[in-house]
């Protein structure tokens, strides 16, 4: 399978990089050892950056980071590697709808299994999700950008922090999808 997943055409290479990442989802429950689990990570850890196999790659990222422990998971450090890579590599906004949905959903994950790991990257993480979500308008995106935003004021409650500095902006982000226009009715 190393042809198909490390080929130059790039339709082959995200089919074959798709077709390794939908059999790791179906088979969620078989138990990988943690070699096979820190290189298959590694690999769609990197594969984040191939924008043509970007698909495949958020769909691996997301069955290894959903795994329970008796099955073998990712370790706190790969976790963070992966949100490292998220944040470098992906403009979420230039996602077709299906990818975006990927895109944040992996974030979502990476926040609520791995929270303490994400955590550490500070500013960078608070930058990183502001620009992913500004200016979402799928409603299935909405839904889960809410709980992202939820989760990340729960994971960063200093108010010096670095959720605190972007606080305006984050709510100039949120403040389009409610708007607050109130007109009393006569009577």
């Amino acid at each position: 399978m190393e042809m198909y997943l490390t080929t130059t055409d790039s339709i082959i290479r995200a089919r074959g990089i798709l077709l390794l990442a939908e059999l790791l989802s179906r088979l969620a429950s078989k138990p990988l050892d943690d070699a096979s689990i820190h290189s298959l990570i590694a690999f769609f850890t990197e594969r984040l950056a191939d924008w043509k196999a970007l698909r495949g790659a958020l769909v691996g990222c997301l069955a290894l980071m959903k795994r329970k422990s008796k099955v073998g998971m990712v370790t706190a450090i790969e976790a963070r590697g992966v949100a490292q890579s998220y944040l470098q590599n992906l403009q979420v906004q230039s996602l077709g709808q299906h990818d975006r949905k990927l895109s944040f959903e992996l974030l979502e994950c990476l926040l609520d299994r791995y929270p303490d790991a994400v955590a550490a990257l500070g500013d960078n993480l608070v930058y990183g999700i502001c620009e992913a979500i500004d200016g979402e308008k799928d409603p299935q995106c909405l839904a889960i950008i809410f709980h992202i935003v939820e989760v990340l004021a729960r994971l960063l409650p200093d108010p010096y922090g670095p959720l605190a500095n972007v606080a305006g902006y984050l709510f100039e982000i949120l403040g389009s999808y409610f708007p607050i226009h109130f007109t009393h009715v006569r009577q």
